[in-house]
């Protein structure tokens, strides 16, 4: 089966969509440069002060400005820290199916590449055979000319 009628009959079961190769996936996404972030990324939230502090700082902070402005600042700070941190594990686990899916398609190359070889190698020998038969055949008619 050729590689390509491979590609076509693999559809992933759970989401209906095609695989597409390997390379086209790495431009798609921009693994390397994806990747090379993942490795330079911390992940730390903003050293900020709690929101109780907060009024220790601003002691005439109006009750006000607290609950409409600082206290949704702090809570959506918070929230983006936490997407962040789902995205960075999200990202990472794909980096990682990306290397997982490079050694599978070598290891692919490597069996495809080791078959080809032995199908040569069962060329070889099924002419060798061809031969001894033929010779066999001929040794034994002569023989039997020759008892005639």
């Amino acid at each position: 089966m050729e590689n390509k009628e491979l590609k076509e009959r693999c559809i992933d079961e759970e989401t209906g969509r095609e695989n597409i190769d390997l390379k086209k996936f790495k431009e798609i996404t921009n693994f390397e440069k994806t990747k090379e972030t993942l490795e330079n990324i911390k992940l730390e939230i903003p050293n900020l002060p709690e929101i109780n502090n907060i009024s220790k700082f601003s002691l005439k902070i109006d009750e006000r400005i607290m609950e409409e402005i600082i206290k949704p600042k702090y809570e959506f700070i918070n929230q983006l820290y936490n997407d962040n941190r789902l995205l960075h594990r999200e990202l990472t686990r794909q980096a990682k199916i990306v290397e997982k899916a490079e050694k599978y398609e070598k290891e692919r190359s490597s069996i495809i590449s080791n078959n080809a070889l032995l199908h040569n190698q069962v060329d070889i020998m099924k002419k060798e055979y061809k031969e001894k038969e033929f010779d066999l055949e001929w040794k034994y008619k002569n023989k039997i000319k020759s008892l005639e």
